[in-house]
């Protein structure tokens, strides 16, 4: 039977990693690898996206397994999907956020305006992995034009 590896993480909870050793559907798998969880217990380590198969989340139970295929019960739940209205995110890394703004929405908020502005949704975004995390506004674009903006995620920046 595949025995779980288990990997440092930066959460509480670790990651475990099987390797598969025959073609087998995921939920089969599951309920014979980890013989201490309930079926109902599997089927939230599915819709919580806590399952990857080779490096891709999948929450579907009869997804095929096969021999070398490298799964990862992840400790913690998938981050969430940010809905994005009004922009999309083009480029993020440690330094920076690049956004797409469509027209209609406001670079920073105003006296008449605070919540549905570029500024407010990315910083929930970045306090989502980290409370503390702050960005910055390099520049700006007037609420009809669109375009690309960059935000900073440090005052250094």
């Amino acid at each position: 039977m595949n025995k779980p590896i288990r990997k440092k993480g930066s959460s509480a909870r670790k990651d475990a990693l099987l390797e598969i050793k025959k073609e087998t559907e995921l939920m089969k798998f599951l309920i014979e690898a980890l013989p201490h969880k309930s079926r109902q217990n599997i089927k939230t380590l599915l819709s919580k996206k806590q399952i990857e198969v080779n490096g891709s989340i999948t929450s579907q139970f009869n997804f095929l397994l096969h021999p070398g295929d490298e799964l990862k019960i992840k400790g913690e739940r998938a981050a969430e999907v940010v809905n994005l209205s009004g922009f999309s995110i083009i480029f993020e890394d440690e330094y920076l956020i690049v956004i797409d703004k469509h027209a209609g929405i406001l670079s920073m908020g105003n006296e008449s305006e605070k919540k549905h502005t570029a500024y407010n949704f990315l910083s929930q975004h970045v306090k989502r992995s980290d409370p503390s995390n702050k960005i910055f506004i390099v520049h700006r674009l007037d609420r009809e034009t669109s375009g690309l903006m960059v935000f900073a995620k440090s005052a250094e920046v």
